[in-house]
């Protein structure tokens, strides 16, 4: 069976994308390896590595979360790879134990990708339990034929959500409607092929023998389970730098899904429900700042502002704090660490006098949908 293996690109590789890359060249001696990249990208990092075929779209659809997952319910994406039967998608925070694909095509389901618990969020979104997309492997025609089946209700109900959904759990999705004409990978075979979550769950099953044939999301979730297995191959990965510290704390996924929250909110809220919401959270005698004017700064201050809680004004970086009563929301993720160092430094506690972003949203999610 034709195997080709289909590799996102969209923008240069951090430390660990490198070394994902260098697996997929190690293992796949036999696949060819195609780069799926924007027109006006430079590649030529990339071809550093190894021999790739490349296959460019439109930079628009490299925007996003969502931008990604439109070409990936686009089925001119998989008609340009029809000279293939099945395709494997491998995003670089993917990592392969050993070259499986023969065995998984020759089982002839339609879509193989690491099982979703019954509580994740994914499948009950979508009500099915197979779906993870970062490492999936799928049959190029039938995949063709499901989506043109398909296509009005994606345009009509899934894409509006998909930068916190993900094309994944549109595949799922179908999957669940299809039941038979198009199959997905059982439980105990998807395992096998890949895990992304609940690996301290699964752990106790990992030999090394019985390691599954890849993972997703590697150095986001339980690196400390995973590395001693890719060291294994002689990646050396370095703990202490701090840019891989961030990476490996910061799950994506989650963080895409509170922002769309959070917009949806602002845009379509019950304000007088919000105001009580987050006056349970915030004290209300005090000044109220926020520290970070990114994207998440602006989310949160259109919430705060149409549910009439006033900002006194926006800290950026090099700006005196305000007087100490000033109550301060940390509205960014990426330098949130730095920012409460500084904070509990000026003598300002946690709780008391500041709250972080993602405490914050957590909080108001949970207050907010308690009051429905």
């Amino acid at each position: 069976m034709k195997t080709i293996v289909v590799i996102p690109v969209y923008q240069s590789m951090n430390a660990l994308e490198k070394i994902s890359l260098q697996q997929a060249v190690r293992i796949f001696q036999k696949e060819p390896l195609c780069l799926v990249t924007p027109k006006s990208m430079d590649v030529s990092e990339y071809l550093a590595y190894g021999d790739f075929q490349i296959e460019r779209f439109a930079d628009r659809w490299f925007q996003s979360i969502g931008t990604y997952s439109e070409l990936l319910l686009d089925a001119r994406f998989y008609e340009r790879f029809s000279a293939y039967e099945y395709l494997l998608i491998y995003q670089l925070d993917a990592f392969v134990f050993r070259d499986d694909l023969p065995h998984f095509c020759s089982l002839g389901y339609d879509y193989f990708g690491a099982p979703w618990s019954p509580a994740d969020w994914c499948h009950r979104v979508s009500g099915h339990a197979i779906g993870n997309g970062g490492l999936s492997l799928r049959h190029v025609r039938h995949t063709i034929a499901i989506l043109r089946r398909y296509q009005d209700v994606i345009q009509r109900d899934w894409l509006p959500r998909l930068d916190p959904v993900g094309e994944d759990m549109v595949f799922a999705w179908m999957a669940a409607q299809e039941k038979s004409d198009y199959t997905t990978a059982p439980v105990d075979i998807a395992l096998k092929f890949s895990i992304a979550r609940e690996t301290c769950h699964i752990f106790r099953h990992l030999e090394e023998k019985t390691l599954p044939f890849g993972i997703h999301k590697w150095y986001q979730l339980d690196l400390p389970i995973w590395l001693p297995y890719i060291e294994s191959f002689g990646y050396d990965i370095d703990l202490s730098d701090e840019h891989i510290q961030w990476m490996m704390t910061v799950d994506l996924r989650k963080i895409g899904i509170t922002n769309w929250a959070m917009e949806r909110l602002a845009n379509r809220g019950d304000w007088k429900r919000m105001h009580e919401s987050v006056r349970t959270m915030l004290p209300r005698e005090r000044s109220l700042y926020l520290r970070g004017a990114g994207k998440i700064g602006k989310q949160i201050e259109a919430t705060l502002r149409k549910a009439q809680i006033p900002v006194d004004g926006i800290l950026e970086q090099g700006m005196p704090l305000p007087e100490a009563q000033a109550f301060i929301l940390v509205a960014t993720t990426r330098y949130e660490k730095e920012i409460v160092a500084e904070l509990q430094h000026a003598g300002r506690v946690q709780g008391r006098d500041f709250l972080t972003s993602r405490v914050f949203e957590n909080q108001f999610l949970r207050t907010y949908y308690k009051r429905i």
